[in-house]
């Protein structure tokens, strides 16, 4: 298939091409630097796994820097450390990564080794998950026509991959989870509702949503909670999105005698976002704040290499951060207003409660929303 190419800026171009094999191989040409970060994804995770293999993926991520059949630990780690190289690797929900950032002048080197490491390590191949559709992406100051050359050579015998598995979304079920841990000092509480999945046309409400609660220093629950009232030592709201749904949690560490009002606090800023009573001044600066922060977050090779393929598998085609910005602009009050009367329901309230509990009781009457 022919290389597709969006050009985005003067010195940023985006290709994707798609090998014959099935292999996509995502670049984005970035001239003003020196670096190129490569990174190679599996797109399978701990959601995969089996019951009876309950952390197999994150394993099976430290197992592939044990050596290959080429390579040993040792000769891996020298290999990358000779030309200045920073290698690591992840494991996610739906995802395993393992990726290089090198110099450009070193870049047939990091592709040889990463994909020596992926390709032929010294345990059961099938661990790894070689037939899942691989995604491979690249950022920085490299050509596409030589990255994809490099990795056809090395990835050719790759076979097709199967279609994959219809996965069914997962079953709701909104525990209230209290586990008493005498030897901490603080207790730790982790309050959930659910979202809607990475790509639901709504995410982007979501996101601002999410800022406004919890998602820095001047959100709702920092000043109200922590600033305001004392109650807690950090608060903060986190969106958590999958391919079939997705999760808003707000954690909070605090003292026992705290705890009570801590969730009753968290409550209140639900039922006050689900009953308007924000102001229009409140979700613009949301909004701003969320804008600054994703362009910070793409200023690294590292941070692009991650964005392409994280689209490529959830979206299915690339979009530019003109177009990411303006659909958070579209975000209106009456939007977050919407979206929280979905999120915020007392039936789906999820709470985990952890430390020296000393009796605490919290019943799903206490959750009212």
């Amino acid at each position: 298939m022919a290389a597709e190419a969006l050009a985005i800026a003067a010195d940023r171009t985006i290709h994707r091409e798609v090998l014959p094999n099935g292999l996509t191989i995502l670049t984005e040409q970035m001239d003003h630097i020196r670096s190129v970060s490569l990174g190679i994804w599996l797109k399978a995770g701990s959601r995969n796994e089996e019951p009876d293999v309950n952390g197999i993926s994150h394993f099976v991520e430290h197992m592939v820097f044990k050596g290959t059949e080429h390579r040993t630990a040792e000769d891996i780690a020298r290999e990358v450390d000779s030309i200045g190289g920073n290698m690591d690797a992840f494991t996610g929900k739906e995802m395993v990564c393992f990726n290089i950032k090198v110099l450009d002048e070193h870049l047939p080197i990091a592709v040889d080794v990463l994909s020596d490491m992926v390709l032929h390590p010294i345990f059961d191949q099938t661990e790894v998950g070689r037939e899942r559709n691989l995604v491979i992406s690249a950022a920085g100051h490299v050509q596409h026509e030589v990255i994809v050359d490099l990795l056809s050579r090395e990835f050719a015998s790759l076979l097709p991959a199967a279609a994959p598995p219809v996965d069914t979304p997962p079953k709701i079920n909104s525990r209230i989870i209290l586990r008493n841990k005498k030897a901490l000092e603080q207790v730790q509480i982790c309050i959930g509702v659910p979202s809607y999945r990475v790509n639901h046309e709504k995410r982007f409400v979501a996101y601002v949503l999410n800022t406004l609660l919890g998602g820095g220093m001047s959100s709702r629950l920092f000043q109200n909670v922590r600033e305001k009232q004392g109650l807690v030592y950090s608060i903060f709201s986190e969106l958590n999105p999958y391919k079939d749904t997705g999760c808003l949690a707000v954690y909070a560490g605090t003292s026992r005698e705290s705890a009570p009002k801590v969730v009753q606090s968290v409550l209140h800023e639900f039922r006050e976002i689900k009953a308007g009573e924000l102001p229009e001044e409140e979700v613009k600066r949301a909004k701003d704040q969320l804008k600054g922060g994703l362009m910070l977050s793409l200023e690294s090779s590292t941070a692009r290499m991650s964005n392409l393929a994280r689209q490529e598998m959830y979206h299915d085609r690339f979009m530019g951060m003109d177009e990411i910005i303006a659909k958070v602009q579209e975000v209106t009050l009456e939007d977050v207003v919407q979206s929280a009367n979905e999120m915020f329901r007392t039936e789906d309230i999820a709470v985990t409660v952890l430390g020296n509990l000393n009796g605490l009781k919290l019943t799903r009457e206490m959750l009212m929303c």
